[in-house]
């Protein structure tokens, strides 16, 4: 590891700057895991943004360093910590949406877009927590109990996504995949400070996003991201091909994703409710 990379600090890097460092051979997947977690254990007592971690994270780490000093890359997110809302399939894990009812019936399959991030070489830390039935705009449960502000404890971090929002802003992950459908993923990332993004409905697949209301069509949920730079976003943004996700949900287009910088900001303007 870089000498200036010092262990305390490594939390503190964004998704990018992480990408960077590994791909320059200055940082591995496992002292960036071993600080995130340490950091996890620092500051979640606090704030209660994790709902479970994964034991097989540190053998991911080093399988990932490994195929990297062999030379071999498992993709743009080769090694690249995340998290995920508690909502979203992850093999071998829960998927409550805060309800007990839920508890002990792990998904047997990732989520699509899990399942991709896979691909591409993320490791998945663990999960966050979520409002029950993910329809609040605070985050608490009876399971798990009230995620709080990491700026103010005594404040909350907004909903249904708060706990991957907490976490992000926290220190805990670089990244996040969280659910949109009125602002799950804008609220909280407003409330803490950080960045959020919905894509347009089905760019990425919501397949093993599981919802509270099941059917209703007329406004479906989105998955999206977190991230504390809007570089963050964009590096992720380009990472994921919708067209290769639409080989498991054909409710996504098989078209590539638009580039950002192809995109004219000129003429746009931004509106708020005083």
């Amino acid at each position: 590891m870089c000498d200036a990379l010092q262990p305390m600090s490594l939390h503190e890097l964004s998704a990018s700057d992480v990408l960077r460092h590994l791909e320059a051979g200055e940082l591995t997947s496992r002292a960036l895991v071993e600080a995130l977690l340490e950091r996890r254990r620092q500051v979640d007592p606090h704030i209660n943004a994790f709902v479970v971690g994964r034991e097989a994270i540190l053998a991911e780490a080093d399988a990932a360093d490994a195929a990297r000093k062999r030379g071999e890359s498992l993709g743009p997110l080769h090694g690249l910590p995340l998290t995920i809302k508690d909502n979203v399939a992850v093999t071998g894990t829960d998927a409550t949406m805060g309800m007990r009812a839920r508890r002990g019936r792990p998904d047997d399959r990732d989520a699509v877009l899990v399942a991709e991030l896979r691909r591409l070489g993320a490791l998945v830390l663990g999960k966050t927590n979520v409002p029950q039935l993910l329809l609040a705009q605070e985050t608490e449960n009876a399971i798990f109990g009230v995620t709080n502000n990491p700026w103010n404890v005594a404040r909350v971090p907004g909903g249904s996504s708060g706990g991957e929002a907490a976490a992000v802003a926290a220190g805990m992950t670089p990244l996040g995949i969280g659910t949109d459908i009125g602002g799950s993923i804008r609220i909280p990332a407003h409330f803490c400070g950080v960045f959020g993004f919905k894509p347009t409905l089905d760019r990425w697949s919501n397949r093993g996003s599981h919802t509270a209301i099941p059917g209703q069509e007329v406004v479906r949920s989105q998955i999206g991201c977190l991230a504390r730079s809007a570089e963050d976003v964009i590096a992720l943004w380009r990472a994921v091909d919708p067209a290769r996700m639409s080989e498991g949900d054909p409710l996504v287009p098989p078209l590539a994703a638009a580039n950002p910088d192809d995109v004219d900001v000129s003429s746009l303007r931004v509106g708020w409710f005083d």
